[in-house]
C-alpha cells in the first residue's frame, strides 16, 4: 500500500470522542437503541430532562439542549444524585464536544468519571475512558490512548458491559491501525464485529468500515475485498441511520475506486 494512499485511509479515522450515552440521544425515538441500565437516571425527574435535551437536540437547538442539561446537573448536585449526575455529566460533556468546546468536554468527562467511581458505575466509567482516550489522540499522545481504551475495555469486562467492550475493542483496533498494527488492528476489531453481531448493536456499521481500512492497509491486492466489505458497512449504517459511517464509508469507496 503506497504512503499516500495510507494517509488517505488514516485521515479518514473520525475520532469517536462522543460519550455512548450522548450517541445514544443522536437518535429519533421511532429508531429503538439499546442503552445500558447503567445510563438510565434513577429520578424519574432527571430522566425527563435527559429526555427534553434530547428532543432539543434531535430539533437543533443546542443551547436549550445545554440548558436542560445544566439543570439537570443542579438538580442532581442540589439532591445529591452521585449516580444520575454521572449521567448527566456524561450527557454533557458528548453536548459540549459535538459543539466543538472541547475543554468543557473534557472536564465534564472527567467529572462523570469521578462520580462514576463514586457510585461504582463501571460501564460509565469504561465508556467516558473510550471518550478520554479519543481526546489523548487528538493531543497526539498515542500510547496514552492506547492505554485508556485498553483500560476501558478491562473495566468493561469487569462490569460485564458488552456494549461497551464492543465500543473499546473497535476503537483500539482503529488506534492499533493507525499505529501501523494490522494484525493487533484485525484482531480487536473482529473481536468487537463478533460482539455487535451476537448482540445486534448499532456499533457494527461503524467497526465494519474499520474492518475495511485494515482490510486495505495489509496489501494493495486487498482494494477490491475492502470495497466489498466498505459497501456492506455503508448498507448497514444506511438501515440504522448511522450517517456519519454513512459518509466515511462512501468516501473511502471513492477513495480506493481512484486508488
Amino acid at each position: 500500500m503506497s504512503i499516500a494512499y495510507r494517509k488517505a485511509v488514516i485521515a479518514a479515522c473520525v475520532i469517536l470522542l462522543t460519550s455512548m450515552l450522548s450517541l445514544c440521544q443522536e437518535r429519533p425515538e421511532r429508531l429503538k437503541r439499546y442503552v445500558p441500565p447503567e445510563f438510565h437516571a434513577s429520578d424519574s425527574g432527571i430522566q425527563a430532562l435527559l429526555d427534553s435535551a434530547l428532543t432539543a437536540g434531535m430539533d437543533g437547538d443546542f443551547s436549550k439542549q445545554t440548558g436542560v442539561l445544566r439543570d439537570a446537573l443542579a438538580q442532581c448536585t442540589n439532591k445529591g444524585l452521585v449516580a444520575d449526575k454521572a449521567i448527566v455529566e456524561d450527557t454533557l460533556a458528548g453536548a459540549y464536544f459535538s459543539q466543538g468546546k472541547l475543554e468543557d468536554a473534557k472536564k465534564q468527562w472527567a467529572n462523570a468519571m469521578s462520580d462514576g467511581v463514586d457510585s461504582d458505575n463501571l460501564t460509565l466509567q469504561a465508556d467516558v475512558l473510550v471518550a478520554m482516550s479519543g481526546l489523548a489522540q487528538a493531543a497526539g499522545h498515542l500510547s496514552e490512548a492506547v492505554d485508556l481504551a485498553t483500560r476501558a475495555i478491562n473495566l468493561a469486562r469487569t462490569g460485564k458491559s458488552f456494549y461497551v467492550q464492543a465500543r473499546g475493542l473497535g476503537e483500539l483496533g482503529r488506534l492499533q491501525l493507525v499505529l501501523g498494527k494490522t494484525v493487533e488492528a484485525r484482531a480487536s476489531i473482529e473481536e468487537a464485529l463478533r460482539i455487535d453481531r451476537l448482540n445486534h448493536y448499532d456499533w457494527e456499521p461503524r467497526h465494519q468500515l474499520y474492518l475495511a481500512w485494515v482490510t486495505t492497509a495489509e496489501s494493495d491486492s486487498n482494494v477490491d475485498r475492502a470495497i466489498e466489505i466498505a459497501t456492506s458497512a455503508r448498507d448497514l449504517a444506511i438501515k440504522k441511520e448511522d450517517y456519519l459511517v454513512f459518509i466515511q464509508a462512501s468516501t473511502f469507496i471513492g477513495q480506493a475506486h481512484v486508488h
